[in-house]
């Protein structure tokens, strides 16, 4: 996963936005230095972004990453996100920078090109499909949290990832035969790119985290 990360979703699903927090590695919430928040009460202005540089420069408080949160990014105007990008362009070490908007598009594409976008939805009805229960297909029926506590345990127990996702793209490659749609290729499409960042030797929690929050419900 990118340390610059847009979230498409709203500010008013705190459970779903502190499990991926918690997913990036943080190891509490509430009272961390080593996390800051930045327009949630009230709008970002560049003087914000210019903060946000400085904390950039101080040391981190501890060997965990640290993650600073941009609420309603939407509302961004030209010249904060230009100082931004800056900040985007040459991101800290073991730093994730998110933007939080439920549209993404109203940040500049520059802006977007250095940011992975990650969805978060809000939590789904819990699938009675238990033929699907340990595909991927049956893991995006499941909530936001089903996700994440199923991504933590693929990556301690699961020795074989490569294959597994392997596996996983052949099967949908047999549901798009099946049922042909936009939904199926984007599916295979993401877990293709989740492989590729395996053979990559990245993080598996990490990668997988982001195919599961990625996910879309067929």
């Amino acid at each position: 996963m990118l340390s610059s990360i847009i979230l498409n979703t709203d500010s008013e699903s705190p459970k779903n936005l502190n499990a991926f927090l918690l997913s990036l590695g943080l190891k509490k919430l509430k009272n961390n230095p080593d996390l800051l928040k930045i327009g949630e009460e009230q709008s970002t202005k560049i003087e914000d972004i210019r903060k946000l540089k400085l904390w950039l420069q101080k040391k981190a408080f501890s060997k965990n990453p640290r993650v600073t949160l941009i609420f309603k990014a939407e509302n961004l105007n030209i010249q904060s996100q230009n100082a931004l990008l800056k900040i985007l362009e040459e991101p800290p070490e073991n730093t994730y920078i998110i933007l939080i908007t439920p549209h993404p598009r109203s940040l500049l594409e520059t802006i977007r090109s250095r940011c992975q976008t990650v969805s978060l939805e809000k939590p789904l009805a819990e699938s009675k499909a238990n033929k699907k229960e340990k595909t991927l297909e049956g893991l995006a029926q499941k909530t936001i949290l089903e996700r994440l506590s199923w991504a933590e345990l693929e990556a301690k127990s699961n020795e074989n990832l490569p294959s597994y996702l392997e596996s996983q793209i052949n099967l949908q490659h047999q549901a798009l035969k099946k049922n042909p749609n936009s939904k199926h290729r984007k599916n295979i499409e993401l877990t293709s790119q989740a492989l590729s960042f395996l053979r990559a030797n990245l993080d598996p929690k990490t990668v997988l985290s982001w195919l599961s929050l990625n996910l879309i419900k067929i």
